[in-house]
């Protein structure tokens, strides 16, 4: 099976021992196991109760991608997890850094993905952009 046809499976069928990092409690496990919620949905409400993201979970979900580029974004965590590749794990990132007088609300937020937001660290999206640009062009690799 191919990693994206793993995760649509995962994400179909949920695993029936989830650990509690995945699953903040028994409803919401019930409900990923009914099909009334998906996985997605459950990274935004972990997201949201995060305090460094002053967002609902319906205003993450809005701007969370299902695809990479090409790719299926992996939003099983935990017993669920079926990736370790960073490229399509989740992760909330602020657009103006908060060290740079970026604030906590939505329209400062964009999902990318994991690898990226530790690699840009607490940079301007132009300076990460001209920095890659730099390394590509000085790297013998």
């Amino acid at each position: 099976m191919t990693t994206n046809e793993l995760i649509l499976a995962n994400e179909a069928r949920p695993n029936k021992m989830p650990d509690a990092a995945t699953y903040i409690n028994g409803d919401y496990h019930l409900a990923v196991m009914e099909g009334r919620m998906d996985l997605k949905m459950l990274r935004c409400i972990y997201w949201s109760r995060q305090p460094e993201y002053d967002a609902t979970p319906e205003e993450l979900y809005a701007i969370c991608p299902d695809y990479f580029g090409n790719r299926k974004v992996c939003y099983g965590m935990g017993a669920n997890r079926v990736t370790d590749d960073y490229m399509h794990i989740p992760s909330p990132d602020h657009k103006i850094p908060r060290v740079k007088g970026g604030v906590l609300t939505i329209d400062n937020l964009v999902i990318v993905p994991l690898i990226y937001n530790i690699w840009k660290r607490d940079i301007l999206k132009e300076e990460w952009i001209q920095f890659r640009d730099w390394m590509n062009g000085h790297l013998d690799c």
